[in-house]
């Protein structure tokens, strides 16, 4: 699955980023579908990266919301406040 290899090679890009040089990165996607799918797949590999707290964890989805979108999206839902 396509999405699982770019998880793969994300989480592994960034490990070896933050040995050199200690940073941020960030991931733009085609949709919000996309995105939070990345997501669960990062997070399956570096399941110690996720935390519900928007303060705490190593990674986020940061997206506009819609009332219509499904519980796979819901759960990355933010005020724009929060984003």
């Amino acid at each position: 699955d396509r999405i699982k290899l770019v998880a793969q090679d994300l989480v592994a890009h960034f490990e070896q980023r933050q040995e050199v040089m200690f940073g941020k990165g960030m991931i733009v996607a085609m949709s919000r579908r996309i995105a939070t799918q990345l997501y669960d797949a990062v997070i399956e590999l570096k399941p110690e990266w996720h935390n519900e707290d928007l303060k705490k964890g190593v990674i986020k989805v940061v997206m506009t919301s819609a009332s219509a979108d499904g519980p796979e999206m819901a759960k990355h839902h933010t005020t724009k406040e929060q984003r």
